[in-house]
C-alpha cells in the first residue's frame, strides 16, 4: 500500500449510480443546519491532522476516539444536508459507532466474505445472514479520479461497493485547498436496504495555479447485523504529467473493440494468449511511458517516494468485489527506467496472483495501473485504467475494456453445418458456415477458441439429445414467447430448450470430471455485444442450440448487473431517513 503523498490507488470496476436503485443522487436542498457550526479553523486543523496520518488514496476507518475524525465526518454530514432532525437513524448509528470505538479502543475490523453460491446468496438475502470465512469478496472504496486540466479547476470522483445485505450505504465527497478551505460543492449519495455500488463526483476551484487541491471521501454503511462502519479516503496530487503512453495492454487484433485476454485458451481474436497462462498463472504484458514536466526525483534508499500498483478486479452485483495484484517489483524490474523526466516500463509479461475464485470466465476485468513518483519533493500519481465512468484527464489514460475468456465445449461436440452435415468442434475453421437457429439461418464462424477445463455439465433432453459443456456455456431456453440464454450452471430440469428437431424439456442435468480440450466458436464479429445480432449469436452443438463466446460474455455481464433487485427492502428503523432522503 501507499504512504502519504504516494500514488492514488484506483479500481473499478463497472459503476452504478444510486438512480439504478430508483433512489437518485441527492440534491442539495433544505440544508437547515449549517456547516459553519464547525468553525473554519477547527476544520482546517482537522484536515491537517488527517493528512498527516493518511496514506494517499488508501481507505482507512474513521476512528471516533479521535476528535478530528469526528469533526470531519460531522462537517461532511452538515455540508450535505444530513441533519439530525431529518435523519435520526443516521445519527443514532453515529452515536452507536462512537460508543463502540470508545469501548473497544478503536473501530471494528472490516469483514471479508466468501463468494456465495447462488443458492447461498438467496438464503443470505432472505434471512439476513452473511459468511465471513472466505477471502474473495471485500468492501471496495476508492477515489477514482483527482486532478486538474488547467491547474486551478479540479475534479474528483469516488466509488463504494460493499457486500450486502445492507441497511444503509452512504458516501460524501468534498474538495479543499491546501489551507483546508472548502473549494466546491459537497457531493453525496445514499441507498437504503440495498447492496449496490455508489459513485459520486464533485469539482473545486483553488483560484490559483500556485495552490493545490485535497479530496476527502467519507463513507458509511450498516450491515445486516446492525454494525456501523465508517471510513474515509484522503487524496492529494501535485502537477500533472505532460503525456501518458500505454503500449500494453491494448487491442492487438483488428476488429476487436475490447482487449481479449485468453487464460489457457487460444482464440483467433485473442489480443493476448500467453504461453503457460492459466487461471493460476496469470500473465499479461504491460508496457508504457510517461513524460513529466520536470525531472523525476531519484528513488530514495527505502523506495518510499515511489510506488506502483497493478491490479485486475471485478465487482459483485451483491456488493464488494475481489482483486488480484501484480507480483512483480515494478521499480526493481530491469526494464523499468527513470531518465530525467521520463518513466518507461516493459513487463513482458507481468505476473499476477491467481484469478481462480475471483475473475469470472467470459466477463470483463477492471484493469488498473497506478504509479507514483515525486518531483521536487511532491507526489504525482498517474493511472492507466479501463474503469467505467473514469473520464480521461492529464492524470488518467482510459483504455478499452478487458475481457477474460475461458468457457467452452469439449472435443467431439458435433456442430450442425450449413450443408446439413455435422463436424467435430475441434475441426471447425474460420469462415466455416454453421446453422444458427431453428429457421435454418446460416452464419460464418469468425474464430475458434481452445482451452482446458476440469469439470463439465451434462444436459439431457427428453427427445434424446445430450450435450456436455463448461458451467458458463449458455443454452437457449424458451421463456414465454422468447428465447433467453442461460448458463449450464443455471439450468434446471424441465427448462424448455431448442433442439435441431424442435423444442424439448431438459430431463436430467449432471456434472462430471474432465481432463481434455474444450472449444468455443465466435460467430458474431467483435463489437456486436449490444446489438440485435448478438441475440442471434447461436449455433447447434450436439443437437442443442447454444450461444457463442460473445453471447456468453453478454449473459454473464447482464446477470451480474441485474441481480440486485431482491435486496430492496428498507429496514423499519431506517424508514424515516429513507423517506426524507427521497423527499429531497
Amino acid at each position: 500500500m501507499f504512504k502519504l503523498r504516494t500514488c492514488l490507488f484506483l479500481i473499478l470496476a463497472l459503476f452504478l449510480n444510486a438512480c439504478n436503485s430508483g433512489q437518485g443522487a441527492s440534491p442539495k436542498e433544505e440544508k437547515t443546519e449549517k456547516a459553519e457550526e464547525i468553525s473554519a479553523e477547527k476544520m482546517k486543523q482537522a484536515i491537517t491532522m488527517l493528512a498527516a496520518e493518511s496514506r494517499n488514496g488508501i481507505p482507512a476507518p474513521l476512528d471516533f476516539t479521535k476528535e478530528h475524525h469526528l469533526t470531519i465526518y460531522k462537517y461532511h454530514l452538515m455540508q450535505a444536508g444530513y441533519t439530525k432532525e431529518k435523519y435520526p437513524q443516521l445519527y443514532k448509528s453515529l452515536e452507536q459507532a462512537q460508543k463502540m470505538h470508545l469501548e473497544a479502543g478503536g473501530p471494528p475490523e472490516v469483514k471479508s466474505y466468501e463468494v456465495p453460491s447462488e443458492a447461498d446468496f438467496q438464503a443470505m438475502s432472505e434471512n439476513g445472514t452473511t459468511t465471513d470465512s472466505g477471502y474473495a469478496i471485500v468492501p471496495i472504496q476508492q477515489i477514482t479520479s483527482l486532478g486538474s486540466a488547467n491547474g486551478t479547476n479540479y475534479n474528483t470522483s469516488a466509488l463504494s461497493s460493499v457486500p450486502g445485505p445492507l441497511a444503509a450505504h452512504q458516501m460524501i465527497l468534498g474538495m479543499y485547498d491546501m489551507q483546508g478551505r472548502s473549494i466546491g460543492p459537497t457531493s453525496d449519495t445514499t441507498v437504503y436496504g440495498s447492496a449496490t455500488e455508489l459513485a459520486v463526483e464533485t469539482t473545486g476551484d483553488v483560484g490559483s495555479s500556485e495552490n493545490e487541491a485535497q479530496s476527502i471521501l467519507t463513507y458509511f454503511y450498516e450491515d445486516s447485523t446492525g454494525t456501523p462502519y465508517h471510513g474515509y479516503i484522503y487524496g492529494y496530487t501535485s502537477a500533472a504529467p505532460d503525456s501518458i503512453q500505454n503500449i500494453n495492454p491494448t487491442i492487438q487484433v483488428a476488429g476487436n473493440t475490447e482487449i481479449i485476454l485468453c487464460l489457457g485458451r487460444t482464440l483467433g481474436n485473442c489480443d493476448y494468449s500467453p504461453e503457460g497462462g492459466s487461471g493460476s498463472n496469470v500473465l499479461l504484458p504491460i508496457t508504457g511511458t510517461i513524460w513529466f514536466g520536470d525531472s523525476i526525483d531519484p528513488i530514495n534508499s527505502d523506495s518510499t517516494n515511489v510506488s506502483c500498483l497493478i491490479t485486475l478486479a471485478r465487482t459483485q452485483a451483491q456488493g464488494g468485489g475481489c482483486m488480484v495484484k501484480s507480483t512483480d517489483n515494478f521499480f526493481a524490474d530491469p526494464n523499468t527506467h527513470i531518465t530525467g523526466n521520463v518513466l518507461t516500463w516493459n513487463l513482458s509479461p507481468a505476473h499476477f496472483d491467481t484469478v481462480d475464485g475471483c475473475l469470472e470466465k467470459n466477463q470483463n476485468a477492471i484493469y488498473t495501473f497506478t504509479v507514483s513518483v515525486t518531483i521536487r519533493g511532491l507526489p504525482v500519481f498517474v493511472s492507466i485504467t479501463n474503469a467505467p465512468d473514469t473520464e480521461p484527464s492529464p492524470y488518467f489514460l482510459k483504455i478499452p475494456d478487458l475481457k477474460v475468456v475461458w468457457s467452452c465445449l469439449p472435443s467431439g461436440t458435433q456442430i450442425l453445418m450449413a450443408d446439413g452435415s455435422s463436424k467435430s468442434i475441434e475441426f471447425i475453421e474460420d469462415n466455416d458456415e454453421v446453422v444458427a437457429d431453428a429457421s435454418g439461418r446460416t452464419v460464418k464462424v469468425h474464430s475458434v477458441m481452445r482451452g482446458k477445463d476440469e469439470m463439465l455439465y451434462q444436459v439431457q433432453t427428453r427427445n434424446g439429445y445430450t450435450l456436455r459443456a463448461t458451467k458458463g456455456h449458455t443454452l437457449m431456453v424458451q421463456r414465454g414467447q422468447e428465447f433467453l440464454p442461460l448458463a449450464a450452471k443455471d439450468l434446471k430440469n424441465g427448462d424448455l430448450v431448442q433442439t435441431s428437431t424442435g423444442l424439448s424439456p431438459i430431463s436430467e442435468i449432471s456434472t462430471e470430471p474432465y481432463d481434455g480440450y474444450v472449444w468455443n466458436l465466435v460467430i458474431d464479429p467483435a463489437g456486436k455485444m449490444d446489438s440485435e445480432k448478438t441475440a442471434q449469436s447461436t449455433y447447434f452443438a450436439d443437437g442443442i442450440l447454444v450461444g457463442d463466446s460473445y453471447m456468453q460474455f453478454k449473459y454473464g455481464r447482464d446477470e451480474k448487473q441485474g441481480s440486485t433487485a431482491h435486496l430492496t427492502k428498507v429496514p423499519e428503523k431506517w424508514q424515516v431517513d429513507y423517506q426524507n432522503y427521497m423527499n429531497r
